[in-house]
């Protein structure tokens, strides 16, 4: 965790000295750069700074709304690590604060409450941020998976992919770009190959076949015209012509291929942790 934050720090820091150069306003690269350099932080200051944020004139340029999220990030992972078992501190945040709390399994964790900041900032975000967060607001209430279950429908996660999709490729330079990617790649891991959802199998192992609910939405989505603007619609056709041809039986040939999957979704993060 502390490595996260002092890379999220780094980060800031970056773009506080890039604000300078991006055109905008001076009122708008002397809050960057103040924001960079803010220690510590708490959610009243948090609270704060996106006041004065609504002040600034103009639409917000895309490095600034990056710098706070960023910010609120440090602020969340802090939050965790200090009240992960108090479920009473998470309960007690205002719902219009721009930090939230997410009840798991384990414990509480927080993060940025991306339907506060859009209510707040709406007016004043470039069209790929109000994408952005609208689409983040619509899916991301809580937690996507939770106590080994998927908490949005099937179908609501063929979605997820399309709205991804034509995210990324309206606005392939968005500045948070890595967010978007890792969306996609989180999402089509749980569609297309996650066995460890407990409480959402997509196998009924009684009969060691795909469930009813998941061959259903892999058919609709390859039904819906919209669906092949999505990133992966290739590998899903695949994927379901080999559960087909296996008449979606769970056969060993089905696993190694969702196993290369996996593989191929997580190998540009590997890379990173190198």
């Amino acid at each position: 965790m502390k490595k996260r934050i002092i890379s999220l720090a780094v980060a800031l820091l970056l773009l506080a000295a890039s604000a300078h150069a991006a055109g905008m306003s001076s009122a708008e690269a002397d809050f960057i750069d103040r924001l960079s350099r803010a220690e510590g932080g708490s959610i009243q200051e948090a609270q704060e700074y996106i006041d004065e944020m609504t002040r600034l004139e103009g639409v917000l340029s895309d490095e600034t709304v990056s710098n706070y999220l960023e910010y609120l990030w440090i602020i969340s992972d802090t939050l965790t690590d200090e009240y992960w078992d108090d479920y009473e501190f998470g309960e007690l945040l205002p719902p219009e604060w721009v930090v939230s709390a997410r009840f798991g399994e384990g414990g509480v964790s927080f993060g940025p409450n991306y339907a506060a900041i859009y209510d707040i900032l709406g007016g004043k975000l470039s069209d790929a941020y109000n994408q952005y967060f609208s689409l983040t607001a619509k899916y991301l209430t809580g937690y996507l998976v939770d106590d080994m279950a998927l908490m949005i429908s099937w179908d609501d996660l063929a979605q997820w992919l399309i709205d991804w999709s034509a995210f990324e490729a309206e606005y392939p330079d968005f500045v948070d770009i890595d967010e978007v990617w890792g969306n996609l790649r989180f999402g089509m891991y749980l569609y297309a190959g996650c066995f460890n959802l407990d409480n959402t199998p997509m196998i009924d192992f009684s009969k060691n076949t795909l469930t009813p609910e998941v061959r259903s939405s892999y058919e609709k989505f390859l039904a819906d015209p919209a669906s092949e603007s999505c990133i992966y619609y290739d590998e899903i056709k695949a994927l379901y012509g080999l559960w087909r041809d296996n008449n979606f039986v769970c056969s060993a040939e089905v696993q190694d291929h969702i196993e290369s999957i996996d593989a191929f979704l997580y190998e540009d993060f590997d890379d990173d942790d190198d």
